[in-house]
C-alpha cells in the first residue's frame, strides 16, 4: 500500500489522516501552553489553549482518524487540573475550592 504525506497529513489509500510528528509537536505545544509555572492568568491560559486547539481541529478537520483525540482530550484535562492546583497553594484552598466545585467530603 503506497503512503504519501503532504502539509502534516498522511494519505494512505483511500485514508486521509495526520502525521505522527504533527500529533507529536501538538502534544508538545499543550504541555508548553499548560506548564505550571508560566505566571499568567487562569482565564488567559485558557483562551490560549483554546484558541490553539479550535485551530487545529479547525486544520485537521478533513482526517477520517479520530483514535487520538479521546488521549489528547485527557491530557489537556489533566494539565487544566495540575494548573488549578499549583494555584491553589494551601490544602485548606484546595479543600474549600474542590467541594465548592462538588467533590464530596471524605
Amino acid at each position: 500500500m503506497s503512503e504519501s504525506e503532504f502539509l502534516s497529513f498522511t494519505f494512505t489509500g483511500k485514508k486521509i489522516r495526520w502525521t505522527q510528528k504533527a500529533l507529536d509537536q501538538f502534544e508538545y505545544k499543550i504541555l508548553k501552553l499548560t506548564k505550571r509555572r508560566w505566571g499568567v492568568s487562569m482565564a488567559h491560559r485558557i483562551r490560549k489553549l483554546a484558541e490553539y486547539v479550535r485551530g487545529w481541529m479547525g486544520y485537521f478537520r478533513l482526517s477520517e482518524y479520530y483514535r487520538p483525540i479521546l488521549k489528547l482530550d485527557q491530557l489537556i484535562r489533566r494539565r487544566i487540573r495540575c494548573c488549578f492546583l499549583k494555584q491553589w497553594r494551601k490544602p485548606k484552598t484546595r479543600f474549600k475550592n474542590l467541594v465548592s466545585l462538588g467533590v464530596d467530603k471524605i
